[in-house]
């Protein structure tokens, strides 16, 4: 079977119409072509489509004409002619079939990164006996979160001869967008540092299948991969004694509140997943969000009486500080441990949309998170690069709460928008 692959690359944002000439020969025997005008694309363009084809820098073609079980275009590759011209060629043109009035068209490409930047990862198959993109995998990633991921776009038109004028595609996003945001409540005395965040237990692989209205559908087979995407944060080096990485802001705030968002958005397959169930472990879901991190609490006045997990404030005598989480054996104040929380998920993606996961630490209502999971033998938990992990207290089982209270959250749902044309590309 002859499958097409290519490299996928980041897609920042996608401009309005172009139109998309192809050209190359079609030797096939049964689609008799005339001399008339060479067949030629123009983009339509809505929300949570692709919005701008000046950074597309390619994309790939079939076209099979009503009737015929041949494609008469087949992995043929559309390059855009100048930068930012949403001109695209082939080699030689293609003309409308003889005697065919309606012709199947499919379209799939990306943006955004050079071949060197992106690797051998996710290979794309277009199946042209099954009319899928079978084959997509999203590689594990536990330190950039999507900083490296890559976006699929796709389009599928099934067209009537145009009266001189160009067939439309319209380019979808095949992928969903995903933004984790977290913030201490309103008025909180807690301080919480976050080393790294990772959703857990995620399928990785995938067919996409064009759907006859123009969308993108997903089968994710049983067999995928089940793996887990993160970001990893650095310590804040203005004061390396303390070991601190990210700092969380309050809810009045005005403190960076993105843990993964911007150029580190996930780009990852559409699925559903139940969260994770620690009462029925075995029947229960498979998702949720891990978070390493470090949960202290100010404290007015001075450090009069000997608290193990206390810390005098150098720099301000009226205020001192707790060490809350992680919890050590001695039961101490120590600069630079962490430990492992999380908050279970349920997961619902669909292509073309962003959720963004917005995480309450200490508020009302809102404590420190779960303990997490027990893994598999043999697994074990992303790292945390500079810093003391403290494993999970004796007597303490997953499931319990870190603090007085697991974590809260709300899920926002947005169509995958334009973003400015100056966005920088991954």
């Amino acid at each position: 079977m002859n499958y097409c692959r290519f490299k996928l690359f980041s897609l920042a944002a996608v401009a309005a119409t172009a139109s998309l000439t192809l050209a190359s020969c079609s030797n096939d025997e049964v689609e008799q072509i005339n001399t008339g005008s060479e067949i030629s694309f123009n983009s339509k363009v809505s929300r949570a489509t692709v919005s701008d084809l000046s950074s597309l820098k390619e994309f790939y073609v079939y076209a099979q004409a009503e009737g015929s079980s041949t494609y008469f275009i087949e992995n043929e590759c559309a390059t855009q002619t100048e930068k930012g011209s949403g001109i695209y060629k082939l080699g030689t043109n293609y003309y409308w079939p003889k005697g065919v009035q309606t012709v199947s068209f499919w379209a799939f490409g990306a943006a955004g990164l050079s071949d060197a930047q992106s690797g051998d990862k996710s290979p794309i198959q277009f199946n042209p006996t099954d009319k899928n993109i079978s084959g997509v995998t999203i590689a594990e990633s536990l330190t950039d979160a999507g900083k490296n991921q890559k976006d699929l776009v796709a389009a599928f038109v099934k067209s009537e001869r145009p009266d001189g004028g160009a067939v439309p595609l319209t380019f979808k996003h095949a992928f969903s967008q995903i933004e984790i945001k977290a913030r201490t409540g309103a008025k909180s005395v807690q301080r919480v540092y976050v080393k790294g965040v990772w959703l857990m237990n995620i399928n990785s692989q995938g067919t996409m299948y064009f759907s006859p209205d123009g969308a993108v559908k997903w089968d994710i087979p049983s067999s995928s991969d089940v793996v887990s995407y993160g970001r990893e944060f650095p310590i804040d080096q203005t004061e390396p004694e303390k070991v601190r990485a990210h700092m969380l802001p309050s809810v009045t705030g005005t403190n960076n509140e993105n843990l993964i968002t911007d150029n580190y958005s996930f780009m990852l397959l559409p699925q559903q997943l139940g969260a994770y169930n620690f009462t029925s472990r075995e029947n229960g879901g498979s998702a949720y969000i891990l978070f390493l991190c470090r949960i202290i609490s100010e404290h007015k006045g001075e450090l009069l009486e000997d608290f193990d997990n206390a810390m005098k404030d150098e720099t301000n005598p009226n205020i001192h500080w707790h060490q809350l989480f992680p919890v050590n054996k001695e039961g101490n104040f120590k600069y630079g441990e962490y430990g492992y929380c999380c908050v279970p998920v349920d997961i619902n993606w669909e292509p073309g949309k962003k959720y963004i996961y917005n995480i309450e630490f200490c508020g009302s209502t809102s404590g420190g998170g779960q303990y997490p999971p027990e893994l598999p033998d043999g697994e074990t938990f992303p790292g945390g690069d500079g810093v003391t992990i403290v494993p999970r207290p004796d007597g303490k089982e997953p499931g319990e709460n870190v603090l007085d209270n697991p974590l809260s959250f709300s899920v926002t749902i947005e169509d995958w928008t334009e973003a400015p044309s100056d966005l920088p590309m991954h």
